[in-house]
Parts: C-alpha cells; sequence; structure tokens
C-alpha cells in the first residue's frame, strides 16, 4: 500500500491523494502494483455496508472521504469535507481501469463487478430528486476540501454517472442483470446535469457561485476530464467550459495539484501548459533527494507527475489510442517503451523532430486496434507480412491477433 507522509495521521485520503498514487499504474505496465488498493477496496466494503445502513438506511457500501489501517469508512474530520460520498464510486473506476486495460475477465466476475454493483446499489438509494426541477442530486455532499456542504456537487454528479455507466458496461461484458442495469441507466439520465456559468466555466457546485478569481488548488469538478473521461470533445461545450475552468484557476504552488493539472492539460492536448507544471514541480515542488515537498513529503506529486509524463505519451480513454497527444516542442527527439494502452496494448515508440518514426505494438487480447490523430502516411506489418488498414477522418484502425506484433513504419 502507498501511503502519503503528511501531517493527516496515517490516513488514506480518497478525496483524490489515494488515487493519484495509482494511477501510473496500468499506462505505465505496472498492473500488479495495483492489486494493494484492490485489497483495501474489498476490506471496506465490509464496513463500507455497514456505513451504508447506519448514516443513510441504504443498500450498497459507501466510503466517504477517508480510510484508515482499520477501513473506517464513516464520515471523519470536519462536518464540511468529511461527509463527502464518493470515495468508494472513485475506487470503483480502478477496478474497471484495470479490466479496461488487461482484459481480466475473471478479476472482472469476481472482484470489480461485485464491488462496482454493491456501490450503485447505494446511490440508488442516496439520490434524492431536486424539489425545484425534480432531477437527482447527490447530498448532503461537498466539492471536496472546497466549500461547505452543498447539494448536488460537480465531482459527484461525475463520478456517479460514470459509475452506472461502466457497471452497465460490466454486466453487459458478464452477460447478467439485464433489467437492473436497464433500470440503473435510466436513473443516470435523471441526475442533474453539468452546467456552465457566465465566465464560460464549467460550474463547481452546479449553481452561479463560482468565483473566476478563485485560486483554490483543488479540481474536483474538472474530474470527467481526468481521471475520468465522460467529458471529452464529443462533449464539445463542457469540454471546453472545463478548459476555461482550469485557466481560470491559476496556480498554486503545491505540488499534486500541479500533478493533476500535467494529467489535465495533456487531455486537453496543450503540451507547453503541461510541461511547465513539470518543470515547476522539478524545481519548486522536488527535494534532492526527488521526494516531492507537501512538508514533509507526499508521493502523490510524484506519482502524479509519471502519469501526467504518459498521458502526454499515450492516451486511450476516447475510443482508441493517440500516439504523442501532447508532446512538447522542446521533447523534439525521444522514445518510449512499455507503454500501455486500453484493450491489452503494449506500445514502444519513437520520434524525431516532433514525429513518429517508430512504433511496435504488442496485442495482448487481439481485437480492433484504431489510432487516432495520425496525419503522417503509414504501413502495418506482422511477422513480416502487411496489415490491411482502414482510414478515416480520425485515424486508422485494423485487426490484431492475440499474442501479435504490429509494426508501424511512419512515411517522412
Amino acid at each position: 500500500m502507498i501511503l502519503s507522509i503528511h501531517p493527516g495521521g496515517g490516513r488514506y485520503t480518497t478525496n483524490i491523494a489515494l488515487q493519484m498514487c495509482y494511477w501510473p499504474t496500468e499506462v505505465c505496465n505496472l498492473s500488479e502494483c495495483h492489486e494493494p488498493l484492490f485489497s483495501l477496496i474489498d476490506d471496506c466494503m465490509i464496513n463500507g455496508r455497514k456505513t451504508a445502513k447506519v448514516h443513510y438506511n441504504a443498500s450498497g457500501w459507501v466510503l466517504h472521504h477517508n480510510t484508515d489501517l482499520w477501513r473506517r469508512t464513516a464520515p471523519c474530520n470536519n462536518a464540511e469535507h468529511g461527509i463527502w460520498v464518493t470515495g468508494g464510486a472513485w475506487l470503483c473506476h480502478h477496478l474497471w481501469e484495470h479490466y479496461l486495460f488487461t482484459g481480466d475477465r475473471s478479476f472482472l466476475e469476481n472482484q470489480a463487478y461485485p464491488a462496482m454493483k454493491e456501490s450503485c446499489q447505494f446511490f440508488l438509494d442516496f439520490l434524492i430528486p431536486d424539489p425545484r426541477t425534480g432531477l437527482l442530486v447527490s447530498t448532503p455532499s461537498n466539492s471536496p476540501e472546497h466549500g461547505g456542504l452543498v447539494a448536488g456537487p460537480a465531482i459527484d454528479h461525475e463520478i456517479i454517472s460514470s459509475l452506472f455507466a461502466i457497471t452497465a458496461q460490466a454486466a453487459g461484458e458478464l452477460k447478467r442483470d439485464t433489467a437492473w442495469t436497464q433500470h440503473l441507466l435510466e436513473v443516470k439520465d435523471q441526475i442533474t446535469p453539468l452546467k456552465i456559468g457566465r465566465s464560460g466555466e464549467l460550474l463547481e457546485w452546479g449553481k452561479e457561485v463560482d468565483n473566476p478569481d478563485n485560486l483554490h488548488h483543488y479540481l474536483s469538478h474538472l474530474w470527467g476530464i481526468y481521471p475520468g473521461a465522460s467529458i471529452t470533445p464529443e462533449t464539445l461545450n463542457l469540454f471546453q467550459a472545463a478548459q476555461t475552468s482550469l485557466n481560470l484557476r491559476q496556480d498554486v504552488p503545491a505540488n499534486w495539484p500541479r500533478a493533476w493539472k500535467i494529467n489535465l492539460y495533456a487531455r486537453f492536448n496543450q503540451d507547453a501548459k503541461a510541461l511547465s507544471y513539470i518543470n515547476k514541480i522539478l524545481t519548486e515542488n522536488t527535494y534532492a533527494n526527488l521526494f516531492t515537498s507537501h512538508p514533509p513529503f507526499i508521493i502523490s506529486g510524484n506519482l502524479g507527475l509519471t502519469a501526467g509524463i504518459a498521458e502526454m505519451l499515450i492516451q486511450s480513454h476516447d475510443q482508441g489510442i493517440k500516439l504523442l497527444p501532447a508532446l512538447p516542442q522542446r521533447w523534439s527527439q525521444g522514445s518510449a517503451s512499455g507503454l500501455c494502452a486500453r484493450g491489452g496494448y503494449i506500445i514502444d515508440m519513437a520520434w524525431e523532430n516532433n514525429k513518429l518514426s517508430r512504433a511496435v505494438i504488442l496485442s495482448n487480447l487481439g481485437g480492433v486496434c484504431y489510432l487516432q490523430g495520425l496525419e503522417q502516411q503509414i504501413q502495418v506489418h506482422s511477422n513480416g507480412d502487411s496489415v490491411e488498414i482502414i482510414r478515416d477522418q480520425r485515424g486508422i484502425q485494423f485487426i490484431t491477433q492475440q499474442g501479435q506484433r504490429y509494426e508501424l513504419a511512419f512515411s517522412p
């Protein structure tokens, strides 16, 4: 178990710090390092069922913003942030991500899906109608460590809506619970949607109380950009609003918020901004031994930065794989090996003059490999034979076989 060391009582903070420690695991080919977190989830489900029943008279399981070696799941610390109810739901996304990268069906069936389903069951009981609109809201809650108690913070609705969607996908993969998942998706559509404010920003609390001059270091309402994937260019208005929110928040000199911004700017394909935060962390937030400072030390800054660099080099969250989506001009030449993409792909690549010069893709699962955003002419070979590719407006796709390697040749 990775523990962030700072004056926090040795707890695992589940409103981002714990999760950030595991952001690099799948994309950086360290999937087995995810296992301690999955064990923690198993433990928290046991206590979380009791908390759900006692605190909310609800089924399923719940984990608030903090846990520890004894796997407490009830609200703790100050009420204004201790009541945040979505920590367990966020952790469930790590289970799903592990399946997307590895295709481990036994893991999905026996460990991931039961936790995801029980988390959904809690929120089916927990969500209530807003008396003004009739739409469902998450309350009582807050936007983690930023402001007081509210009804319907954006991060809750992003996480819960995404949880319902991926749980329905998981059930579909396993061919079970058809009627229940149909109900789940119907409830998902009743959750209060995200809103855009007067300044074009994504509203953190779903109402016009956001302050454009707010410098708070939490960016909770941008969860749907990263680590989530519910806000993409396909949802253009929200995508642009989230980008406006990120730009308005400006900079706070702390390491892990800067690490989060690297990942966010990578998702926006803003390579110069992402690189600037890498440089800030290395020059302003890092000790001589390379530990990141959050006195005395917090490792989530190190690991969040690692995930951010990987996100600049490879992305696979939006219906395909993007190679070098946020490559800075200063990284004009280089290589990376062993990076992973959803769908069971392991990728080695090299680039010169900021363009891909070579890539080798190992397909662990087989299936359709879809590469987005490739402007260069490309040929694909496997075992010396040419592979048929199909090109569309967004990229190319080709059929892969399990265990086969595919060499990509790029024209200058």
